[in-house]
């Protein structure tokens, strides 16, 4: 058979870059012009494999190629001069190898070199004329070549350095499924070009190898070709060739396609050969066709580091964000924007808690239940079920939004809040001051309790019953607990305004009280959680020197079982017995001070008392004893806190100093000296320890350590009340209300700037700050109390 005369046409070059099935090529692919009308109709990529798989195959044969050259470097047969004999050296010559010839092949012993005017010469080498043993430089070259052939377009007809390849014909190899893939065109800049013929067992064929250097489009984007210049090129063991690479044919675009990415993978121990081919075949592309693979790389090499993780994993990662942060992460793509704000409600949760606009997550919770309660949201019905938690991260965003926007206004001087003064209990001093979104409680030395209205500052009702000062008030739900110098402790419905217990049994002032709810305090043996109290209890601390355990008693209306508050107190029947003994609330007195309980605070089953004789202690609940007495001070405890977390407690005195103690064993760990005067009051947080004195400062320790972290200076007198959170401080002194930042100690702003007596009590949420002041009027010397309440959440 004779080769072509003229170059055949080349393939489409869109098949690279498209997907194709396992058909063989169009016809319209297959030369048009044979010399003797009997073209072979085998694809051309079959017999570039083919020539590819001797090169492969002869891995054991050495040649030496200077040698080659010089011998026909004066051969005049070949008119173009670049094309030459290649005689290999039998691979049953090299020490150690088999001397079997390669039947399986079923090759011919001759080969053919066409030149340009069609003429052939003999090879006299026994073997199947090949090059030197296969390298990885000439594995690029071949699979470049051989891939090259379906790239080039139609215009390259006539180049004049085309060079013409055709099939080749093993003894196996049926005609079933073939392409032709159409000659090539040689670079015009290409250094080299070699062609061989070989004939196969059942018929002669022809290929082309080609051998070239190809200029990059740009020196400075070009990779290293370093490699190639060795002369000495690394040879490519043949335990990286398989069976299953060398003798499968390709029959069509796509196995052709296939069969060189597995080739390219033989080429991966060595990058820059690898990248070498890379450059040669994306060289061959036009702008539209590289402009699509650039727009597939790019996209391929964007990870989405969040939405390919678990849930779990994504919302841990969110969590360590800051608010900024996540809202500027929302809007890089919409999958991130899914995740932040309707898929992840754990992140915005913890962030609140993190950034500690809350305590803990069920104060968290009573926020969220109450911003349902305000949206009239219920998110019971079935249909609400699957947007539930997009529902939920929506709410706890607008809840962080409005616990910032507070914040912000907490700090910033230039915010004036909404004010509303209320008169209150005339020219007594207010003693005990509490208050929550709906109402706010007072007592006084008038022995009275008010109760007003939050949001207005309207006065509800007036408690009136005891018949001395109330020095000590604490409210559970609808239940207010007040203890005054007529030895008495009454119980209130706050609803209805009516006194609905009396308990008896101190024999001097009520000076302080604690209720303490039911506490997980254990688990026993069965691995269920041990709760105490199981029903609320009232301690009392008094002047006669003890303490009393009462049971909280309940009132008989729930808040939901009537709003009618217009009944009559004498309606209702007041509890009260003169036999203390028979008191069926009355739990356990306990003994054991020798001077007036001045201060006391519990939780569970432990409660600490402060006393005039110097010492604290310790008592346990459930069997009515006191466990440890705290000794160490020099002067009278006026104020103790319950650090339940690092089971210690803190306690400040007369002596100037604040003592901290280890439940467990009784010891004192820590006595800060630090404050000049009497320490009345003591604050504890998560993570701050604050002292008031009255040597007009306050301080701040770390809880952990007992360190001093800040001291607080500005007021001009003994600080008389204060409150404070992880957050903020708020202190109240003569004739100042002060707002400081508790994490720098630095003084913030001043929140009541006309006030013309003392401050007397003092307390906030993240709403509100409600304070009671006292004014003096200058001309007729008298003095009258008032609620200031300051709304900072107006709007919002």
């Amino acid at each position: 058979m004779q080769p072509p005369k003229y170059p055949l046409k080349s393939a489409d070059p869109s098949f690279f870059m498209s997907s194709h099935t396992d058909s063989a090529l169009p016809s319209n692919h297959l030369s048009e012009t044979a010399v003797d009308g009997d073209q072979d109709d085998e694809s051309l990529s079959v017999e570039m494999m083919h020539q590819l798989r001797r090169i492969l195959i002869s891995d054991g044969v050495k040649t030496n190629r200077k040698r080659i050259m010089e011998e026909n470097k004066d051969d005049k047969s070949h008119p173009t001069g670049d094309n030459m004999d290649l005689v290999c050296t039998p691979v049953g010559h090299i020490s150690g190898a088999s001397t079997e010839p390669l039947s399986s092949l079923s090759l011919e012993r001759e080969s053919k070199v066409i030149d340009s005017d069609n003429t052939q010469d003999n090879c006299t080498n026994p073997l199947v004329l090949q090059k030197s043993p296969p390298n990885k430089r000439r594995l690029t070259e071949s699979v470049y070549a051989s891939t090259n052939e379906s790239v080039v377009g139609d215009n390259t007809h006539n180049h004049p350095h085309n060079i013409i390849a055709t099939s080749f014909h093993s003894a196996n190899t049926t005609d079933t499924d073939s392409t032709e893939i159409t000659s090539i065109p040689s670079d015009p800049l290409a250094t080299t070009a070699t062609t061989a013929s070989l004939s196969g067992a059942n018929g002669v064929g022809q290929t082309t190898y080609l051998e070239m250097d190809l200029p990059l489009p740009s020196p400075s984007a070009s990779p290293s070709q370093s490699s190639f210049n060795n002369e000495e090129e690394e040879l490519i063991s043949s335990s990286f060739l398989t069976k299953e690479i060398l003798f499968r044919l390709p029959t069509s675009k796509r196995k052709l396609t296939n069969l060189t990415y597995e080739l390219v993978k033989l080429l991966s121990q060595d990058q820059s050969i690898e990248k070498d081919l890379i450059w040669r075949l994306l060289s061959k592309l036009d702008r539209a066709n590289l402009s699509s693979l650039n727009h597939i790389m790019n996209k391929s090499l964007k990870r989405d580091l969040l939405n390919n993780l678990p849930l779990e994993i994504s919302t841990r990662i969110l969590s360590f964000l800051s608010y900024r942060d996540l809202l500027n992460a929302s809007f890089v793509c919409r999958n991130w924007s899914q995740l932040i704000n309707n898929r992840s409600s754990i992140t915005w949760k913890r962030l609140l808690i993190k950034d500690r606009f809350f305590k803990d997550e069920d104060e968290l919770n009573a926020e969220l239940i109450k911003e349902m309660k305000n949206l009239n949201l219920d998110l019971t019905p079935p249909e609400l079920v699957s947007a539930r938690e997009s529902i939920i991260v929506t709410l706890y965003r607008n809840i962080y939004r409005k616990s910032l926007a507070l914040n912000q206004r907490w700090f910033s001087p230039e915010f004036q809040p909404r004010r509303i003064s209320v008169s209150a209990h005339g020219p007594y001093i207010i003693t005990c001051l509490q208050f929550d979104e709906d109402k706010i409680i007072t007592s006084a030395e008038d022995k009275t309790i008010n109760i007003y209205d939050t949001p207005t500052g309207k006065l509800r009702s007036t408690l009136k019953g005891h018949e001395g000062g109330v020095w000590a008030m604490k409210y559970y739900g609808n239940t207010l607990v007040t203890g005054s110098t007529d030895r008495t402790v009454r119980i209130w419905d706050i609803k209805r305004g009516t006194c609905t217990h009396i308990l008896r049994g101190h024999t001097s002032t009520v000076r302080c009280l604690e209720i303490l709810e039911p506490t997980k305090v254990g688990v026993n043996d069965k691995g269920e959680p041990i709760v105490f109290p199981t029903e609320p209890l009232i301690v009392t601390g008094s002047r006669d020197h003890t303490l009393r355990v009462w049971k909280l008693p309940q009132s008989s209306f729930s808040l939901e079982e009537t709003e009618d508050f217009s009944i009559d107190a004498d309606d209702y029947e007041t509890f009260d017995t003169d036999d203390s003994d028979s008191n069926p609330f009355l739990v356990a007195v306990l003994r054991g001070h020798i001077a007036s309980v001045r201060s006391v605070t519990g939780q569970g089953n432990i409660v600490i008392s402060g006393s005039y004789d110097n010492t604290a202690r310790v008592w346990d609940l459930r069997t009515g004893e006191c466990t440890k007495i705290l000794k160490g001070h020099t002067g009278r405890v006026y104020s103790v806190v319950l650090d339940s977390k690092r089971n210690r407690c803190i306690s400040g005195s007369v002596d100037f100093s604040i003592k901290i103690w280890d439940l467990e064993t009784g010891e004192c760990l820590k006595t800060m000296n630090e404050h000049t005067a009497l320490v009345g009051l003591l604050g504890l947080s998560d993570n701050a320890l604050v002292s008031a004195a009255a040597d007009t400062t306050l301080r701040i320790w770390d809880p952990e350590t007992g360190e001093a972290r800040g001291q607080l200076e500005g007021h001009i007198g003994a600080i008389t009340c204060f409150q404070h959170n992880d957050r903020m401080i708020l202190s109240g002194a003569e004739r100042m209300l002060k707002v400081w930042n508790t994490e720098s100690g630095n003084f913030v702003r001043e929140l009541l700037t006309d006030v013309t007596g003392g401050v007397w009590q003092v307390r906030f949420n993240r709403r509100r700050c409600v304070a009671a002041v006292q004014r003096k009027d200058m001309e007729t010397d008298t003095k009258e109390s008032f609620i200031e309440i300051l709304d900072f959440g107006e709007n919002l």
